[in-house]
């Protein structure tokens, strides 16, 4: 049997052929949940309220899916590269039985305290009324949020990058499609509202998610995933959550970073709320991208250390490096040159921020060392350092950042946004540090 490409291919051309059909998956997703939005506010600005005041609540739904996804890819790939099929394939199967715990943990959730915990933001009725309906949706069928991330990472600890974006695009056809049908009825079918968005995104997920798990049934020589016999292992289940759940703190850290902002800028000026939700939009064409380079990377590199291939290791982190300084630097030189056509692109009423241009200005230089240290942050989580990943979101988006902008906003507001690019390049050196210390132990061990 050949072996896997990811412990044979060049280490640059791998990294960029699997990683282009993530960064679209991932743009696709992003892309269609502002067309979810855009839908919502034509009903009313209530039914936008609703939809916002659950977004907490997919996010988190997310963040624990991300979590149990980060786990599973690095323990999979890492037995792969081991040649541990058994291992491999229990691996597999405890990834899916954790998404199960999960979808069942929230529909009872959603459920029972949907309506209660939205009462604590609004007292609304209609409000709570069109919320208690989203949310209950999605959580009864958070299955496909679940399931759906098991299944693409499945396929991206075994390399078939390609599966993860056609799974994605599916699901992102059907939610754009049914949204206005359901949402707003046709001809021999009634509009359902805010309950119809939640229809149409959970048909999308979980009609993908279904898709996804065929796929890696009939298409995925690499894992074999089966019922038969299965005992839930104590051993497999913590390995997973030690090393996701960090994994799943990393990612819920940019809500609570958002918070934070908002409840700094908004005594400060309140046109900056928007315009700072503004950039958050605009960032994340850039962003996301690299986020698909440096999830990419964590299932080549447990692949690679399992296989105790630490030069290729090594190789792959600088590519990487590059690729990140290149999609960072193209969106630094964009962001600085052009501030304006860019907030334009979401009408006048954003431009209210009389010194937005001059914020995205001193916010481009930012994305460099951002690039960097979020592709240290990859690297140790492909090494199953993801502790020392959270290290490294923590200061960048709440011990430095936040404590920086509140001071600097108190001097003086426009100075507030000097504090993203301070903390960046504060993380960077950091994150640095910390890859080297896991590289020297994790590499070297790896090759007695």
């Amino acid at each position: 049997m050949s072996e896997n490409k990811m412990g044979a291919l060049p280490e640059g051309r791998l990294l960029l052929t699997m990683s282009l059909p993530v960064m679209a998956s991932m743009l696709i997703s992003a892309l269609y949940n502002i067309v979810d939005s855009m839908f919502v506010a034509r009903i009313s600005d209530d039914a936008l309220n609703a939809v916002s005041l659950c977004f907490p609540v997919q996010l988190f739904m997310i963040s624990i899916a991300t979590g149990i996804g980060v786990g599973l890819n690095v323990l999979l790939s890492r037995a792969l590269g081991a040649g541990q099929q058994a291992r491999a394939d229990a691996v597999a199967t405890h990834g899916v039985f954790l998404s199960l715990v999960c979808w069942a943990a929230f529909a009872a959730l959603g459920w029972a305290a949907g309506r209660p915990f939205l009462a604590l933001f609004t007292s609304s009725p209609g409000i709570l009324s069109m919320g208690t309906g989203y949310l209950r949706i999605c959580t009864l069928f958070s299955g496909g949020v679940f399931l759906l991330f098991t299944a693409e990472r499945l396929m991206q600890a075994t390399g078939k990058t390609v599966y993860h974006m056609v799974i994605q695009y599916i699901g992102a056809l059907i939610n754009v499609a049914l949204d206005p049908i359901l949402i707003f009825g046709l001809p021999g079918c009634p509009a359902f509202g805010v309950a119809g968005a939640a229809a149409a995104t959970v048909i999308g997920q979980c009609t993908a998610m279904a898709i996804g798990m065929a796929m890696n049934a009939r298409l995925n020589p690499d894992i074999h995933l089966s019922v038969r016999g299965f005992r839930p292992s104590a051993q497999i289940t913590a390995e997973i959550c030690r090393v996701g759940l960090p994994a799943a703190l990393t990612q819920a850290l940019s809500t609570a970073m958002t918070a934070g902002m908002n409840a700094i800028l908004m005594p400060l000026d309140a046109s900056a709320v928007g315009f700072f939700g503004v950039y958050y939009k605009l960032q994340n064409f850039f962003y996301i991208p690299l986020y698909g380079l440096t999830n990419t990377m964590v299932p080549i590199i447990g692949y690679n250390l399992g296989a105790e291939k630490p030069a290729r290791i090594r190789r792959l982190t600088r590519w990487a490096l590059w690729f990140a300084l290149a999609i960072m630097g193209a969106g630094a030189v964009l962001f600085f040159a052009f501030p304006k056509t860019l907030l334009g692109m979401f009408g006048k009423e954003d431009l209210a921020f009389a010194g937005g241009a001059a914020a995205i200005r001193i916010l481009a230089p930012s994305f460099l060392p951002a690039g960097a240290a979020l592709t240290f942050a990859g690297a140790l989580q492909g090494l199953g350092r993801s502790g020392d990943a959270l290290w490294i979101a923590a200061l960048r988006q709440l011990v430095v950042l936040l404590p920086a902008a509140y001071l600097l906003g108190r001097y003086c507001a426009d100075a507030l946004w000097f504090a993203f690019p301070f903390a960046e390049l504060v993380t960077l050196p950091a994150a640095l540090l910390l890859w080297r210390r896991a590289a020297r132990r994790s590499l070297s061990q790896s090759i007695h």
